[in-house]
């Protein structure tokens, strides 16, 4: 079978439904086999490294590994480039830590841009950025993204303009949301411009964190006196949309710094943990981030 050419910010499983449907196959059997992949693994809010990893070696896919997937945003887990490539291609990170996340398995789009896509392509498609972990918005449209039940695998990922209304369900997200989304968009351009990036994104939330007391029965006060100031400067909708914790006063509450800085390196963890901490670093003093890229065009605020 042949890979058809991806449309702009295509997510990569978007360009593998539509290379199957083009090629008149009536079940994606073909393609995994033809790349070796895990059929089970084309959710687009999990990393999908494992998988992703293995398309890049062939050369259809290989420029969509960074940007037609969120694979980018899973190197805010390594302190360089060259080990998040090797780490991340390994089995064993398949499944990432995510029990204290709420993660949105369902697909998302934009409905001003499909009306744009169809008109200009003849058919709508997947954006990647509408599908990066915990995004909500269009930021080109400035409005909340459509979220699509059921399309778990390769065979049922229909394009937008094809689904019915079963099929759709309509969020409704404040505006505080809209300014999260482009931070996230943000950094993931950032680092499709420079994967190296994250290991000086990854300085940035150390020297935040740092310097943590030598003297382990100290810690748990430390961080919680971070982390408090955090809840006051990060909405509590966008804690609440991120972590399970947030949304349930009885459940227990995971101290999220002392977690991240802790990284027990048995499993890796969703980015949205590196992504919330360096919101609130950007949230405190946008310049801080003046010497990565134009913050003007990520939040729309103006640096300090």
């Amino acid at each position: 079978m042949n890979i058809i050419k991806a449309f702009p910010d295509e997510h990569l499983w978007s360009v593998a439904s539509r290379s199957i449907k083009w090629s008149g196959f009536d079940n994606s059997s073909i393609f995994i086999d033809k790349f070796g992949i895990d059929r089970s693994h084309i959710k687009p809010s999990k990393g999908d490294c494992h998988n992703i990893a293995k398309l890049a070696k062939f050369k259809e896919f290989d420029q969509l590994q960074k940007s037609g997937s969120s694979f980018l945003l899973w190197h805010l887990n390594f302190d360089n480039t060259e080990r998040a490539n090797n780490e991340l291609s390994c089995t064993q990170y398949q499944q990432a830590r995510e029990s204290q996340l709420i993660v949105c398995n369902e697909w998302k789009f934009c409905p001003s841009c499909v009306r744009e896509n169809r008109t200009m392509y003849g058919t709508a498609y997947w954006h990647n950025k509408h599908n990066l972990p915990f995004v909500t918005h269009c930021t080109k449209h400035n409005m909340p993204l459509t979220h699509v039940a059921n399309l778990k695998n390769l065979d049922s990922l229909i394009m937008p303009n094809r689904l019915t209304g079963d099929y759709i369900q309509p969020q409704l997200y404040g505006e505080e949301f809209l300014q999260w989304s482009s931070f996230v968009e943000g950094i993931f351009n950032l680092l499709v411009r420079n994967p190296s990036a994250a290991t000086n994104l990854r300085q940035k939330v150390w020297s935040k964190l740092y310097p943590v007391p030598n003297k382990i029965h100290k810690r748990r006060s430390y961080f919680n006196n971070l982390l408090s100031k955090l809840e006051a400067t990060v909405p509590i909708s966008i804690l609440k949309h991120c972590f399970q914790f947030y949304s349930n006063a009885k459940r227990k509450k995971s101290n999220i710094l002392f977690t991240t800085y802790k990284r027990d390196g048995v499993q890796i963890r969703n980015p949205v943990y590196m992504l919330i901490i360096l919101y609130w670093i950007e949230l405190e003093d946008s310049s801080v981030f003046g010497d990565f890229y134009d913050i003007t065009k990520i939040t729309g605020n103006s640096a300090k």
